[in-house]
């Protein structure tokens, strides 16, 4: 998990290294200066529930905050913001899809080879008990993968044997 993690982080820095170079609305305008984008990132930072006051506020400012409300008028900070909200929710969706679908695969994978050493088991086995360890096995290695799947979940594995003679 730890891999996946990394390989995640490096995506996710990869992409906001190559939106730096974009001009994006949540960057720097033309002609907006230090002071103003400072305070619209602080307003930035504040997520969905921003507000201009709680802007103001969270940067330490006390009394009227004039410029503020003209900065937002002038570089259209809402807009800016809103499309910097939408901007984060579809990376998260993506990030979120990327894990989903290794999840997937480990799980696949996982199953594939449990399968692969009960058959082993089962194939080697000379009594019934090695038989219904393997199946055992593999029952528990389902039911600890079925936080990920949707499917109804597997309360136990019942084999029968009957003997050739009884048919």
């Amino acid at each position: 998990m730890l891999v996946l993690s990394i390989c995640v982080l490096n995506v996710c820095l990869g992409e906001a290294m190559s939106d730096a170079n974009e001009q994006q609305p949540w960057n720097r305008m033309d002609g907006e200066t230090d002071k103003a984008y400072r305070a619209f990132d602080v307003y930035l930072r504040l997520g969905p529930d921003r507000s201009i006051a709680a802007a103001f506020k969270a940067a330490g400012h006390r009394g009227t905050n004039r410029h503020w409300e003209a900065w937002s008028s002038k570089y259209d900070w809402p807009a800016r913001a809103s499309a910097y909200d939408d901007h984060l929710i579809a990376k998260t969706r993506a990030v979120h899809e990327d894990l989903s679908s290794e999840i997937v695969s480990a799980a696949k994978r996982g199953t594939l080879s449990a399968i692969h050493k009960c058959t082993q088991l089962i194939e080697s086995s000379t009594s019934l008990h090695g038989v219904s360890m393997a199946l055992s096995s593999l029952t528990q290695t389902i039911q600890r993968l079925e936080p990920q799947d949707t499917a109804a979940p597997v309360g136990r594995v019942v084999v029968s044997f009957q003997d050739d003679d009884d048919v």
